[in-house]
């Protein structure tokens, strides 16, 4: 029997923020920041809700116009990228295959979908060595502003 992993966002080192239709991502850890338009944006969105790559397939097959092999090359694609980018985990033990949501359903009569381009992840470094300075990264659990208790272990 297949099973299917499920993704979700790799917090607390990866932010992430919508503005008109772009995902801003940063990686605290790297230092490095990325945009997704488009297709990608409706892909992240799917991640957010914790869903495996059929769902995101179904789902992306609802939203766009587009071949089910080049969509799912697209998904494939871009996903293998964001765990490279260590911005995605897959959560969980998986589940069967049968189990995993893959419903088409028909987009309204109103809806025009747009035609599918893969999504290109873009990566930008500009800013890596003041996002790695930035005080955010000297936080405890409860994120910024909550700085970490000082280390009991440190002679001065």
């Amino acid at each position: 029997m297949s099973r299917v992993d499920r993704y979700r966002i790799n917090s607390p080192s990866v932010i992430h923020e919508t503005i008109d239709g772009e995902v801003v991502i940063v990686n605290l850890d790297k230092g490095h920041y990325y945009s997704l338009r488009d297709s990608g944006t409706a892909i992240w969105n799917c991640v957010i809700q914790g869903m495996s790559k059929p769902e995101i397939v179904s789902t992306i097959l609802v939203e766009y116009e587009g071949d089910r092999d080049h969509i799912e090359n697209g998904v494939g694609q871009i996903l293998a990228q964001l765990q490279s980018e260590e911005m995605i985990v897959k959560d969980g033990n998986g589940e069967d295959l049968e189990n995993s949501l893959e419903v088409e359903t028909p987009p309204s009569r109103e809806t025009i979908k747009q035609q599918f381009k893969s999504p290109v992840l873009e990566r930008y470094t500009d800013m890596e060595d003041l996002l790695l300075l930035d005080p955010i990264h000297e936080v405890d659990e409860s994120g910024w502003p909550h700085a970490a208790p000082p280390d009991s272990k440190k002679v001065e």
